[in-house]
This record gives C-alpha cells, sequence and structure tokens, in this order.
C-alpha cells in the first residue's frame, strides 16, 4: 500500500464512529528519522466493538461506507504511530453517557479529559516514549468496555521487523549461554552436560532435569488456578435484581420514562443488575498458556531436528509434548486468551503455589528477558533501555568468541529462582582471558568514576597488557540516538550522511578529560579512546563520515551497532586488543611539550654488558665473591665503561638453568693480569678487566637462549633487558625493530628472530619472514611479497599488523 505524502503538521490518522461517541486521533503520520532511514512497510491495527462502526484511515484516505460489524476486525495499514510522538485523542459524545478511557500504563489513564462546558467532547495527548510494539486503548459507556483499539507503535531510529526481534534474540541467547553456564556449575545442575553452542541441546538437557518437577508445578496451578470476580451489567426486571448499586441508581435516573406511578411511588419496569461471574482469563493465566506453549513449540522444534538421532529421543521428546499437551486442551487453559502485551511481573509470580515455580522454571529454560528480575521490564520495549543492555551484552559475546570467560556477574539465585541482575545505574562486570598470552579483559557496565561531577559511563573495556602496569581503558557509550542528516540541515551540509549526535561525541571528549586515576600522589589518563554507539545499518557508507575519521585522528568517534552491522565494533576491538602498550601511547593525544619529557629507550646506548661463563664453578665465585673478568682484548674499548653486568649461562653448560639469571650494577671496573684475580687463580698474566658489583640481582624470570645464545659477550640497552623475556631481544638495534616486534608477540608466541653478529636479521613467524629495507617492512610468506612503509606502520599498526596476517 503505497503512502500518501508527509506533511509537517498533525493530521488526522484515524476517525471510528460509533452510535454513542466518535473517535478521532491525530498527529504526524511519520517520524521524519523513520522515513529517512527506510519506512517499514505495514502495521497491524486491531478494532473490536459490541456495536456496528464506521472507519477511516489516513493511509487509505477513504471511509469504509459500510459499517464494520460488531465484534473484532485486522485492518491493515501503513505505520502511523511511532515512538517520541505525540497523538492526540478527540472524543466527541452523541449522548449523555459516562464515556471513560483506559489503558494499563498509570501515566495515561488520566490524559484524556473533557474540554469545554458542555462536557460532550473530551480531549487529550498521549506519547508512547521509547515504548515500541503492541498497546491496547479501552473505551468505556457506563463502565462498559464498548470499543478497543490494538495498535503498533514503530521504532524510529531502527528496523522494527528485523533489527528490534533481533535485538530481543540476541539478548536472550547471550543470556541464554550465561544462565547455562552459571547453573551447570552448580551443585544442583552438575549433572548438566556442557554442550557449548548448541542452544536445542541445552535447552533439552535442562527440561529434561526439571521435567517432573515442572509438570507438578502446572498441575498446581490446573486445580487451583488464579481467578477474579468479573461485574457484568445486564438490563432486568426489578424482582430479577439482586444488587442495587450506584450504577444502577443512575440507569433509573436516565430513563424515568420506563416507570409508572403507583401508589405514590415510581415503579421501574427494568433496572441495570450486576452480576458478578467468576473468571479465569486473566493476565496470569494467559502467562501461564505462554510458557507452557513456549515449551511445547521448543520442544516440536528439538522434535524436527532429532529425526535422525534415534528413536529412543523421538519418543521421549513426542511424550513431553503430549503430556504438555493435554493440560492446555484439556482445562481451563482452553478458553484463556493469548498473551498480546505482557503488563509489570504480577505478585501472583512470587507468592502463588505453582505459579511462582512454574516462573522460575520458565526462567531456567528460556533465560529470557528477565533483567533485574522482572521478566516484564524490557517486554514493555523501552527501546533506549533495551539498546543500552544489548550493547553490553553483544560486546561481551563479541569477546566471547575469540577469548575465555573466566567470571561475571550478571546472574544471581535467589527464592525466586535465576535472574539477571544488569540494571540501568547498577554496576556489572564480565572478565575474559585471553587464550593466547593470558592477558585478562575486563568489560564494565555503568562503572562510576569519582570525578567532578561524577562521572557514570554505559560500558568500559578494560584491557591489561604484559609488560605493563597500565590498565587501557576505552569507553563504548551505547546512545539510542541518530541524526537522519535532513537536507536543509547543518548537520547534512557539514557531514553528508547520517551519524551520531554533535553532543553524544562532545559527552565523549568530556569522559575522557574528566576520568583520570591517582596513582603515588600524581594523577594518570587512563582513558585513552571513547566511542558512541549508535544504531545504524549502513557501515559502507558510514565509513566516510567525519565522526568515524575522527577515531584515527583523536581516538574519539562514533560506531554503528545493530544486529547484523557489528563489524565496525568488532574490528575495533580486535584492534584495541591487538596493539602494544606502546602503539597505545604512541597513538594517544599527549600535551604539547611532553616530548621533550618523553623518555624513549635510546637504542645507541649500550651500558648493559651479558658476558657468558666457562661453567658452574665461574658462576659460584662470581656470585660468592661479587665480580666478573672477561679478557681486555675482547671488549670494544669505547664501551669498557657500562653500568650493568649479566651472567648468561649456557645451555651445554647449564642446561635446565640456561639464561640470563643474575645482573649487578657495577661500582669499580680494573684493567689488571689474570693471575692477580685470586678469587678463581689463574698462572695466566693476559690483561683482564674485573669488574666488581655492588650486588648480584637475581631475576624473576630469566631471560632464554631460545634460538640464539652468547658465544662471548654482547651489548644491550638496560631498558631491553628488563623488559626483554629471550635473548635474541637483546640484539634489537632499533626502535621500529622493537615496536614491529611487540606487535608481532601479540599475535602469535611463535616469533622467531634471524641474529647475525649480534644483529636481528630478520624476524619468523609461522611460514612468513619480515625484515626492515630502506624505510619498509618487507614480508614474504607463503610465496607472496608484501610491503608496508614503515610510516604507515607506525601511524596505524593494526592494520598493519592485520595485513602481515593476511598476507599469503
Amino acid at each position: 500500500m503505497d503512502s500518501p505524502p508527509i506533511g509537517s503538521n498533525a493530521q488526522e490518522l484515524i476517525y471510528i464512529q460509533t452510535s454513542t461517541f466518535d473517535l478521532t486521533m491525530k498527529g504526524k503520520p511519520c517520524h521524519p528519522k523513520a522515513e529517512m532511514l527506510g519506512r517499514p512497510g505495514q502495521s497491524c491495527f486491531s478494532v473490536w466493538s459490541n456495536e456496528p462502526f464506521a472507519f477511516y484511515s489516513w493511509a487509505s484516505q477513504e471511509t469504509i461506507d459500510n459499517p464494520l460489524s460488531p465484534g473484532r476486525h485486522d485492518i491493515p495499514i501503513v505505520p502511523l504511530f511511532f515512538e517520541h510522538q505525540d497523538i492526540e485523542m478527540i472524543l466527541e459524545k452523541k449522548k449523555e453517557i459516562e464515556l471513560t478511557f483506559y489503558h494499563e500504563s498509570p501515566l495515561f489513564q488520566n490524559k484524556i479529559t473533557p474540554v469545554g462546558r458542555s462536557g460532550k467532547i473530551l480531549s487529550g495527548v498521549i506519547n508512547f516514549g521509547c515504548e515500541v510494539g503492541f498497546s491496547n486503548l479501552i473505551f468505556k459507556v457506563d463502565g462498559l468496555e464498548v470499543l478497543s483499539i490494538t495498535l503498533e507503535v514503530f521504532p524510529s531510529k531502527i528496523d522494527y521487523r528485523n533489527d528490534y526481534l533481533a535485538i530481543l534474540r540476541d539478548v536472550n541467547d547471550e543470556i541464554h549461554n550465561l544462565a547455562y553456564d552459571f547453573l551447570k556449575r552448580t551443585y544442583l545442575w552438575s549433572g548438566l552436560r556442557d554442550e557449548y553452542g548448541n542452544s536445542q541441546t541445552e535447552f533439552y538437557s535442562i527440561f529434561k532435569t526439571i521435567f517432573q518437577r515442572f509438570l507438578q508445578s502446572t498441575d498446581v496451578v490446573l486445580r487451583a488456578p488464579y481467578h477474579v470476580l468479573q461485574q457484568n451489567m445486564e438490563i432486568v426486571p426489578p424482582h430479577r435484581a439482586k444488587q442495587i448499586t450506584n450504577a444502577t441508581l443512575r440507569y433509573m435516573e436516565k430513563h424515568q420514562q420506563s416507570s409508572h406511578f403507583q401508589n405514590g411511588h415510581f415503579i421501574p419496569q427494568k433496572v441495570l443488575s450486576v452480576r458478578k461471574q467468576m473468571r479465569f482469563d486473566t493476565f496470569e493465566n494467559r502467562m501461564v498458556k505462554h510458557m507452557l506453549l513456549s515449551v511445547i513449540r521448543r520442544l516440536e522444534q528439538l522434535r524436527v531436528q532429532s529425526r535422525d538421532r534415534g528413536e529412543t529421543l523421538l519418543n521421549q521428546l513426542s511424550g513431553m509434548i503430549t503430556q504438555l499437551r493435554r493440560r492446555v486442551d484439556h482445562s481451563f487453559l482452553r478458553e484463556v486468551g493469548n498473551l498480546h502485551t505482557s503488563n509489570a511481573l504480577s505478585l501472583v509470580f512470587h507468592a502463588a503455589p505453582g505459579y511462582r515455580e512454574l516462573y522460575k522454571y520458565y526462567l531456567m529454560l528460556f533465560k529470557g528477558i528477565a533483567l533485574t528480575g522482572d521478566l516484564f521490564r524490557i517486554s514493555m520495549k523501552d527501546l533506549a533501555v533495551l539498546y543500552e543492555y544489548w550493547c553490553f551484552i553483544k560486546l561481551g559475546s563479541l569477546l566471547r568468541e575469540k577469548h575465555e570467560l573466566i567470571q561475571q556477574d550478571l546472574l544471581r539465585v535467589d527464592h525466586n529462582g535465576l535472574f539477571v541482575t544488569i540494571k540501568k545505574g547498577r554496576r556489572a562486570q564480565i572478565r575474559f582471558r585471553n587464550k593466547k598470552n593470558g592477558e585478562i579483559y575486563t568489560l564494565a557496565y555503568n562503572p562510576r568514576y569519582a570525578a567532578i561531577p561524577l562521572q557514570r559511563p554505559d560500558n568500559v573495556l578494560c584491557l591489561e597488557k604484559r609488560q605493563s602496569d597500565v590498565q587501557y581503558q576505552y569507553i563504548f557509550d551505547a546512545k539510542y540516538r541518530i541524526n537522519p542528516a535532513l537536507e536543509g540541515t547543518g548537520y547534512y551540509s557539514q557531514y553528508g550522511h547520517p551519524g551520531p549526535e554533535e553532543d553524544d561525541i562532545n559527552a565523549m571528549h568530556r569522559y575522557r578529560d574528566a576520568i583520570v586515576a591517582e596513582q603515588d600522589a600524581q594523577m594518570w589518563r587512563n582513558l585513552f579512546g571513547a566511542y558512541v554507539l549508535f544504531p545504524y545499518n549502513n557501515e559502507e557508507l558510514y565509513r566516510n563520515h567525519r565522526m568515524y575519521k575522527s577515531i584515527e585522528k583523536a581516538n574519539i568517534g562514533g560506531l554503528p551497532f545493530l544486529p547484523g552491522t557489528t563489524g565496525m565494533v568488532r574490528e575495533m576491538i580486535d584492534g584495541l586488543i591487538t596493539i602494544s602498550p606502546k602503539s597505545v601511547l604512541d597513538t594517544a593525544i599527549l600535551p604539547g611539550g611532553i616530548e621533550e619529557c618523553w623518555q624513549e629507550i635510546d637504542f645507541n646506548i649500550k651500558d648493559v654488558l651479558v658476558g657468558a661463563l666457562r661453567g658452574p664453578e665461574q658462576l659460584d665465585v662470581c656470585l660468592r665473591y661479587g665480580f666478573y673478568h672477561i679478557p681486555y682484548k675482547r671488549l670494544n674499548k669505547e664501551r669498557i665503561g657500562v653500568r650493568f653486568i649479566a651472567l648468561y649461562q649456557s645451555k651445554e653448560l647449564f642446561r635446565d638453568s640456561a639464561g640470563i639469571s643474575y645482573f649487578g650494577e657495577i661500582i669499580k671496573w680494573e684493567v689488571i693480569p689474570r693471575n692477580q684475580i685470586t678469587e678463581l687463580p689463574s698462572v695466566s698474566d693476559e690483561l683482564y678487566i674485573k669488574y666488581t658489583v655492588r650486588e648480584w640481582v637475581k631475576r624473576d624470570k630469566p631471560i632464554q637462549p631460545k634460538e640464539y645464545g652468547v658465544r662471548s659477550h654482547l651489548y644491550t640497552n638496560y631498558k631491553i633487558f628488563e623488559r626483554a623475556e629471550q635473548i635474541p631481544e637483546l640484539c634489537i638495534r632499533s626502535a621500529t625493530e622493537y615496536r614491529l616486534y611487540l606487535e608481532l608477540k601479540r599475535i602469535t608466541n611463535q616469533v622467531s628472530m634471524k641474529v647475525n653478529r649480534d644483529q636481528v636479521q630478520n624476524f619468523a613467524i609461522e611460514d612468513g619472514r619480515i625484515w626492515l629495507e630502506e624505510g619498509n617492512l618487507i614480508i614474504a610468506k607463503s610465496g607472496h611479497i608484501k610491503m608496508i612503509s614503515v610510516q604507515d606502520f607506525k601511524k596505524r599498526p593494526g592494520a598493519a599488523v592485520r595485513s602481515i596476517c593476511e598476507t599469503g
């Protein structure tokens, strides 16, 4: 159905005419952002009336001439109702009636009020805010429901049919994986099998364990169901009226013509009577039916997928389905309606026998949207909060794809069952371990920073990197906002395409400036980047957006993030994890003049002499008397005055204790004949240098020989010596070599170096080699050769490393 052109002013969207009143709904027929980002195709609009009615829709621009019959009618229309849009409702009474409007939300119940002195017109404005989905509007005449409308509220920033449902599914699936992992670790569920990633198998494993208890809880509900007493109004002769109410009196006042005068009294011929009837069609029982049918559908899906897994399993599944189906079809649940909308969780599910247990088992099975212990918190579809929750859970899911989950505090158990504790304003976190190098990564939700004023971003990724004591923090702030870049606006002229709001980007700058940490009475900034996550699904178009390019310049910008649109966020997280601490600092924005104080490794300074030992006896003497000696003729005369001595123990002579374990600071050196070194007697008169150390210090971890050792001696830099893990690292002679080595170590532990005359010739990873030549990195891998300039490598180390991995 094509949509008429959209105007800027409110228009008549819906008009319904009945015999007692007319209803007009006015508003803008589309949200400008929804129109720019892609309008959904068709909406569900349902009307129930107890009498014939006429209907008009803005979408069709025509009135249904023949009145529709009493009952429910599903009328296809284009989407007319959107989040954050005002809807004006006008009710015009045709008779002297008591006309009231009802909505399940208390915020709406007093919105429609009389206008003018006659009282014949009622008017008001309702706005659904961030809540989307189905909503019921009910109209009553003299206390009786006469008209009910079910309309569909659409989001303006995401695809309702795809993205919204996918967000719910993502939340559901990820919480399910966490819940299953949590349950199988407790003593009660220790028998459950670990079938990671197979949600159907996980569902069946849990359900098979709790099946009998699930049936028992269902039977308790069927034996003593929750019910309400419903008051039905009917017109009867006076002798059949069992109770006189205010409604009865109002009816008699308005219908005096049906009374006659007898013996000085008015005797009515008919009165309004109230008849009470037990009613089981309540939200609670609809929810019970929904839970049972959901389990049945899941079992039927599993049965279809398990056709080739043997008759035993199929018979078990069929038996379970039969028992559950019998309880739905042969009980009061057969007359109970379906669950269309979800209210706030009833106290019945907290206290009533059967309902309480059934609800607990349902949570265990479906993990569902039980955030903060309230199954329907998200079901009422506050999209801003839902998107914020989804961003945190999806970020955790992306991390869990490559790294080991070691701790999470999203789940807890209390007397009502299993609950997800994530809640806006409350901190939660998930911790991961890098499977390759053991680094710890923490994803925190709503962490609190004691800045002035208090700062509380949505999601913070904290990375702990090897060879660094700094915690590298990055903000991923969820903002359910997007600027559609409408033509004629300043945003369009500056950026050209939809993207994050400018004030959201400004908030990221504020975070980076405000969030600092104190260490040793000094303030440090550990926040290195901040990114706005916003709902947009065109990643390729957005790559040309200035707010994406600003990430490379200032490490602040926006990233589109929706189900199916996670590529840019995934690239960002992988890049942040891959780069070394050195590269993080190189890409950080530093205060002016900091370079004058920056202490880089000066590779021209060789202040450590690594000397080889001839055997365990020499090691024992050197440690006991605090010295080391070496022939004078072997040393470079310009480097005699080094600051430190390190002792190298070869594999041939020391075997398991090979490497560099001891070093010391030199306090004196002298050139003397060998026979004057009495600690280790010799008759030779060859000149030796004797270095005396202040004390020998043993390293926490020895520097391992790996594929290269020390034949006589070598010189290195003390800062390199402090950080080295293997002997070949001591041969690195430039900052570029060192940077390249650090980056390669982050992607694989199998990095080796070919060393010739104490100089690195090339680096080897798996089946490839990398070396420096005339200002370029040369990569030779699997018969392919690629060249990357050193300048590009320093500017974009993450992209360069990915290119190295992809070569070949």
